[in-house]
Parts: C-alpha cells; structure tokens; sequence
C-alpha cells in the first residue's frame, strides 16, 4: 500500500486524523475523504482546497464546520445548511445573511443561539422560539418582549429562570408552571404569590424544598 492509499484509509476511518497529513500529501481526494468521515476535518484542509462543495458536506453533516468555511465561501446556501444542523453556527454568519427566517431556523435548534441574533431581528416570534427550545435564553429577551407568554414557555422548559422573569410577569400561572418544572424555581416566587397550591406543588415535586 503506497503512503497516499495508507493516508486515505486513515482519514476514511476517522476525518480528523486529517490534521497529521503533511501538506503535499493533502489531496483533494483525501480531504474529501476526511470530510466526508468528519466535519471537523474541514479545519486542516488547507484553505486552497477548501471550495463549495467540500464545505457544503461540511456543514451539513455538522454546523460548527461553518466557524473554518473561508468568509467567501459563507453564501446564504452554506449558512441555511449550518443553521438547520446546529442553530449555534449562526455566530459565524455575516450580518449580511442573518435575516429573521435564518434567526428563526437557529434559535429552534439552538435556543441559546439568540445570543447571536442581532437587536432589530428580535422579534416576539424569535424570542418565544428560543425559549421554547431552552427556558434559559429568557435571560437574552429583551425587557420589552418578556410578556407573561414567553416567560410561560421559559419557566415550562426550565422553572429556575424564574429568577430572569420580571417582577410584574410573575403570576400565578408562571409561578406554578416554574415549581412544577423545577421545585427549587420557589425560592423565586414573590412572597404574595406563594399560595398553598403553589407551595405543596413544590413540596410534592421536591420534598425537600
């Protein structure tokens, strides 16, 4: 078995052994080869080599690869495919590409993802996707859009992000909705809020709360 055919059944058995190849010994079929088998292989092709194709298998098969995709390769198409694999990836998308429909598409893989949605695309629409998908990125919703739906859907998913719910949202149904997730979520009830149904949820959720 000659070095290039020994190389190519190492990185068909796992990508990232990519990263030990030396260069001249990096061909197209190699790299292919390794990204196939890893995205994460994507990082030690060299950039030369690193066309549409080869990042759009990238990508789709895992969207943090977008972070090693060259800036001029970062088109709408790739981008889509990065977010609908991992809404994280939205943190290496141009600004130029960030519209509400691709924010959307990251926050309802990734609700932590908001964090990378710019100011005017946060809508009550993203906002309430995000939380949804994770109750902790009501901590990212801007004041305006904490209404009593989205911390619901917030304290539904994770109860002890009651702590990030305004004062003024915290009802009875948000409350109870916390304890039941999350007994310990009671620490965060205002006083006049802790009523006996709220308190023995809590209790009979975690009795040692």
């Amino acid at each position: 078995m000659s070095t290039i055919e020994s190389y190519l059944a190492a990185v068909t058995w796992d990508g990232r052994v990519l990263r030990s190849v030396p260069k001249a010994m990096k061909t197209a079929e190699i790299c292919r080869a390794a990204v196939a088998q890893s995205c994460w292989a994507l990082e030690f092709v060299p950039r030369a080599m690193r066309n549409k194709g080869l990042c759009l298998a990238a990508v789709t098969q895992g969207g943090w690869a977008l972070k090693y995709v060259p800036d001029v390769l970062r088109t709408a198409e790739i981008c889509r495919a990065a977010v609908t694999h991992y809404g994280g990836a939205l943190e290496w998308v141009p600004e130029a590409f960030k519209t509400e429909a691709l924010c959307l598409a990251a926050v309802s893989r990734d609700g932590w993802a908001l964090r990378f949605v710019p100011d005017v695309l946060k809508t009550a629409e993203i906002c309430l996707a995000a939380v949804t998908r994770d109750g902790r990125a009501v901590e990212l919703v801007p004041e305006v859009f904490k209404t009593a739906e989205i911390c619901l859907a917030a304290v539904t998913q994770c109860g002890d992000v009651l702590w990030w719910v305004p004062e003024a949202t915290k009802t009875g149904a948000v409350c109870l909705a916390a304890v039941t997730q999350n007994a310990w979520a009671l620490e965060f009830v205002p006083q006049a809020m802790k009523t006996k149904t709220i308190c023995r949820v809590a209790v009979a959720r975690d009795g040692g709360v």
